[in-house]
């Protein structure tokens, strides 16, 4: 004798219910490995600079600015930083002071935003929007020391700068920065910076390379 099984008839409702749990099981794994996915591509970490020195490495009881993009760049601790988010948009918070680069630019290959003081004043009103708070010009500074401060042309990520001060910066192209990928600026000042042979702020490179400004200013750049 043969016996049949017939797959398209469930017995008692049973394949039927069978098939409801696989399908459940299904969707419940693609939903968290949809929201593991999305979480980590919003992810962000903020990383503080505790030092206003340009250390690279020596001093593991202090963060310095070099040392903290170094990190952001490599997803792995250096110096006194925590690692850099794998994932999304690392944040570095600079205090209202001045950063003097000693040691050369900055390469910078991983999603970015560097952010100074935040000097808008909450108890008076803005003369253009009418509202709470008035901005007011950014404070924080970062200084080239005669050398170009950013480069973001090899990796080409998505860099904001916002309430800063960018200064003496010194380079055959790009003296402030050297751009290849998205360059958002958000009360940003570029001031003294120099090219020798063109852009003595920005310089785009490449086909890939943008550029935005909302209440920033150029001057003295040459």
């Amino acid at each position: 004798k043969h016996t049949f099984f017939n797959h398209a008839k469930p017995v008692n409702g049973m394949a039927s219910n069978t098939l409801r749990i696989i399908t459940m099981k299904t969707l419940h794994t693609l939903f968290l490995a949809s929201f593991f996915i999305a979480t980590q591509s919003h992810a962000r970490t903020t990383i503080s600079v505790n030092t206003t020195n340009d250390e690279n490495g020596e001093n593991t009881a202090h963060c310095s600015f070099r040392e903290d993009i170094k990190a952001v760049n490599d997803q792995q601790a250096f110096g006194g930083c925590k690692a850099g988010e794998r994932f999304g948009t690392n944040i570095i918070a600079l205090e209202d002071s001045t950063y003097t680069l000693i040691n050369g630019e900055i390469t910078i290959s991983h999603d970015l935003t560097i952010s100074g003081y935040n000097t808008n004043n909450k108890e008076l009103k803005d003369t253009v929007t009418l509202i709470k708070p008035k901005r007011m010009p950014p404070s924080t500074t970062i200084s080239g020391g005669l050398k170009r401060i950013f480069n973001t042309a090899n990796d080409k990520p998505t860099l904001t700068l916002q309430n800063l001060i960018i200064k003496d910066g010194k380079a055959d192209l790009g003296g402030g920065i050297l751009v290849g990928g998205t360059l958002t600026l958000q009360n940003t000042i570029f001031t003294n910076n120099t090219a020798t042979t063109a852009g003595g702020a920005v310089y785009l490179v490449g086909r890939d390379s943008t550029m935005s400004a909302v209440d920033s200013t150029f001057t003295k750049n040459t």
